[in-house]
């Protein structure tokens, strides 16, 4: 797969995170990815590179289908239209890579990071995307209260924030005798 190629293709705000989300998922040879937010399959696109390498499994989870969800087919794909809430209830196996860019809210991040985190694998990431939007109504799209309420609660995770396009924080499972979560150049 040719990342650079597809980084030109792929634009839109996630466009300039997606060499880095391959590039992580890819780090811990991630086998068994979830990903909360579909919209036009930028980011499954890439995510599905990584298990079809690993020979592992994407599951998706949207509210809506979408043209790509319609079109694209894979057997290390599977698409659910379900709210990621509700299959995070259900959902009962260990994650190596989490993404999440779908409803970008102070109380939805809270319940993501609840109903999902426990599953993450030791070494495993959540990656959050839009941590930062230049949008007027500011209030339904601040949830990085809610990632840094988390980590204080939650020192086996270490955290990187970057500021471009919107913004992408990674989350990092791992055995951490103090808190070192950290942004380039802000501690979170």
């Amino acid at each position: 797969m040719n990342i650079d190629l597809l980084n030109l293709l792929y634009g839109g705000d996630i466009g300039k995170h997606l060499s880095t989300l391959y590039f992580l998922a890819d780090s811990i040879k991630a086998k068994t990815i979830v990903e909360l937010g579909v919209q036009n399959g930028n980011s499954t696109l890439f995510l599905h590179e990584i298990v079809k390498k690993y020979d592992g499994y994407l599951y998706s989870f949207d509210i809506e289908h979408t043209v790509f969800t319609s079109s694209f087919n894979s057997p290390f794909w599977k698409f659910t239209l379900q709210d990621d809430l509700d299959a995070g209830s259900f959902w009962n196996k260990s994650i190596d890579f989490l993404f999440v860019d779908s409803n970008d809210t102070d109380y939805h991040t809270r319940e993501v990071l609840r109903l999902w985190a426990p599953w993450i694998r030791l070494g495993g990431i959540i990656a959050f995307h839009d941590v930062y939007c230049d949008i007027k109504d500011q209030e339904s799209y601040n949830f990085m209260p809610a990632i840094k309420d988390f980590l204080n609660c939650r020192l086996d995770f270490r955290s990187w924030l970057f500021k471009t396009a919107k913004g992408l924080c990674v989350l990092v499972r791992g055995n951490y005798l103090e808190s070192c979560n950290e942004e380039y150049g802000v501690v979170i």
